[in-house]
């Protein structure tokens, strides 16, 4: 029997997925900062806050990486992406690679269910894989997702 899909994303440029399965927690941040210039001799309450620029959002989530037959490229690679290694290597090489101007779709129903379809894009910018040495059925990982459009060079 294999886990349920959590969290679908797709690299706009060539399709490749990723099936995150195992997600806990699912953590959405935004933020708006604000400028601060603080006056001379001045409290921190006569600090002058200006917003120039707009609202970031976040996502970061851990995930779980096990053997259990489920190809997690989505059928996406040739001969699928099954064993905890090949989803590790399928993570950090063709996943996550070197590409500075790659965008992708987050597909996550529970946070976005308007999105279901189309999704949200953004950025990955932050992976990150525990294995104990040995372990052949199990890792945990967690990846940053910053939403918004790439900007062409």
């Amino acid at each position: 029997m294999a886990a349920t899909t959590d969290v679908r994303i797709k690299n706009n440029d060539n399709d490749k997925q990723f099936l995150f399965r195992g997600v806990t927690p699912f953590e959405v941040g935004k933020s708006q900062p604000p400028i601060a210039v603080p006056i001379v001799n001045t409290t921190s309450a006569n600090t002058f806050l200006f917003r120039f620029i707009g609202q970031t959002e976040i996502i970061t989530f851990s995930f779980a990486l096990f053997n259990d037959g489920t190809d997690v490229s989505n059928g996406t690679e040739s001969g699928g992406i099954t064993t905890v290694n090949e989803q590790i290597d399928y993570l950090r090489e063709t996943i996550f690679t070197e590409n500075f101007d790659v965008d992708w779709t987050l597909f996550q129903s529970s946070f976005y269910p308007n999105d279901t379809v189309s999704g949200i894009t953004g950025v990955l910018s932050d992976l990150k894989i525990s294995k104990t040495a040995g372990q052949t059925t199990v890792a945990f990982g967690s990846i940053t997702f910053q939403r918004g459009n790439i900007g062409a060079l």
